[in-house]
């Protein structure tokens, strides 16, 4: 019985850790696609160049955090 709810409890807690991660990746993405809309549509064309420069250092970023993932590699695409 008590090999079952620690086997239980291991399974809970190592499936709460990949929503928690599934969850930061989709909170730093948001937060990449906010910020190229605000880099297309509300910066002024002087200051695209670099608005799109800061966030193609983002996007590779969030693409060597999370090797092996094809949303950041999608979005760093798009930046680029």
């Amino acid at each position: 019985m008590f090999k079952k709810w620690i086997a239980a409890l291991c399974f809970i807690t190592l499936a709460a850790s990949g929503v928690a991660r599934a969850d930061a990746l989709s909170d730093e993405l948001a937060t990449l696609q906010h910020g190229w809309a605000d880099a297309y549509y509300k910066v002024p064309d002087k200051l695209k160049e670099s608005a799109f420069e800061a966030l193609a250092v983002q996007a590779a970023a969030l693409t060597q955090h999370n090797a092996g993932r094809a949303e950041p590699l999608v979005w760093q695409a798009i930046v680029l």
